[in-house]
């Protein structure tokens, strides 16, 4: 795969990190998609002009879709704005509330989606009688996300499957089999010679201990979990909570975690040697690529180890989809841009391929480039990787509106027992008393 398709995934995520994630998807190829048909059964005389707000490469990609777009529809003429995200959710907020000022078209994190539906319960289009017929044509956990009470709110557009990152060097001086890592205990095991093959100078993993808790929330939905059940009720103290942070406890206390503190001291990490690995979405072999170029043909791609040997190890980190406002003055233009952007091929594969979004529809991943392999990987075959796990991410990431205050509360909870030594259980028993205090549930 080309280098840029590496160095874009990258900045996607960098972004994402700060602010919260992008994203993209398709369906056919050289004839028009499932949705662009409907429309020109349905209204093949579209007309009038709608306005889009989206950021970075993700409004590239949906340039390249209205371009096409508007040749389909020669009376239709769409403004792509590239916002930037803080500018994007600001705007939506005032303009929901105000119930004025808003686009047509807007794209929205996964982690948002249920927060604005939420919040604005009658701001948002109800895709689900247009994604009903065709939903198996998309990786399933992103149809949960978008789905807000019973409504299909939002379409999906990209999605971050989730893995292990390794060093293949470091893996084979200490004699350890990467195959032979099957559970999260193996993990430890095999990081356990490693500090000790290095003289304790390469690491296992790297954890923002205090500052980030992305490893526990990967293990949460990897066990088909979340910090909410599906009634938006948190569940911070379920046997799967306690088994994630329990986890990662058990790596701080076996001295194979590198403590670092932010986004760029991870990097640095991962530059330097200091870690083995790293968990993270399909987004970090761009920031590899980009920042480590010299550390090309040694690195790999394995699945997140199970809890249990046999079980899941699919998760998520990182997605976006489009919405379409009610409030829009053209919504029949609205709602079939945002379908045919988001379900024909043509659009999704720019969108990988050129721009680094990797896509949540399902028939794209049959495609030739989905079996390339990439350089800077050893010529493995990393993209064929991850969309196998894309399509078996349990869908319980259920964000709520609460999502934003609770992770903060999750977070000091971390710090408390990586940090402090706190007792897991008791510190999760009380995270989950402070939690339902603060939302009243």
């Amino acid at each position: 795969m080309k280098k840029f398709l590496l160095v874009v995934v990258s900045t996607i995520f960098i972004l994402s990190m700060f602010l919260s994630g992008c994203s993209t998807a398709g369906n056919s190829s050289n004839n028009k998609s499932s949705s662009n048909t409907t429309s020109s059964k349905n209204d093949g005389n579209l007309s009038g002009t709608i306005t889009v707000w989206s950021w970075n490469v993700a409004a590239k990609t949906l340039q390249e879709a209205a371009n096409k777009f508007e040749k389909l529809y020669p009376n239709v003429k769409i403004n792509i704005k590239d916002m930037g995200q803080s500018d994007v959710y600001d705007k939506l907020t005032v303009g929901l509330a105000a119930g004025s000022g808003l686009p047509d078209v807007v794209t929205v994190q996964d982690d948002h989606i249920s927060g604005f539906a939420k919040k604005f319960p009658n701001g948002f289009y109800d895709f689900t009688n247009d994604l009903t017929p065709i939903k198996d044509k998309f990786v399933s956990s992103k149809i949960a996300v978008d789905t807000v009470d019973g409504k299909i709110v939002a379409i999906p557009w990209d999605v971050g499957p989730a893995a292990v990152f390794y060093r293949t060097d470091i893996f084979k001086n200490a004699g350890v089999d990467p195959n032979n890592i099957k559970t999260w205990d193996d993990y430890i095991e095999a990081g356990k010679k490693i500090v000790e093959n290095t003289n304790g100078k390469v690491k296992m993993l790297n954890i923002d201990e205090k500052s980030d808790d992305g490893v526990y929330k990967v293990m949460l939905n990897e066990q088909n979990s979340w910090y909410f059940d599906k009634d938006g009720k948190p569940i911070l103290n379920s046997p799967e909570s306690i088994n994630a942070m329990t986890e990662i406890k058990k790596m701080v206390d076996a001295g194979i975690v590198y403590n670092n503190s932010g986004w760029d001291a991870g990097v640095t990490a991962i530059k330097n040697g200091y870690v083995a690995t790293t968990v993270a979405g399909v987004w970090m072999i761009g920031t590899l690529e980009d920042q480590a170029p010299e550390l090309s043909g040694k690195w790999a791609v394995m699945p997140l180890p199970a809890f249990k040997e046999g079980d899941n190890t699919a998760a998520v980190y990182g997605g976006s989809s489009l919405m379409v406002p009610n409030a829009s003055q053209n919504k029949k233009v609205a709602v079939e841009f945002a379908k045919f952007a988001m379900t024909d091929k043509d659009i999704a594969k720019i969108g990988f391929t050129k721009y680094g979004l990797f896509p949540s529809l399902v028939e794209l991943y049959n495609d030739p480039v989905f079996e390339e392999g990439v350089e800077y990987t050893g010529g493995q075959k990393i993209w064929a990787l991850f969309a196998d796990i894309a399509k078996k991410i349990p869908g319980s990431t259920n964000f709520t509106e609460n999502f934003a205050e609770t992770e903060t509360s999750v977070v000091n909870a971390q710090g408390s027992i990586l940090l402090l030594h706190k007792d897991v259980k008791q510190t999760l028993d009380n995270l989950q008393k402070d939690v339902e205090n603060k939302i009243g549930k």
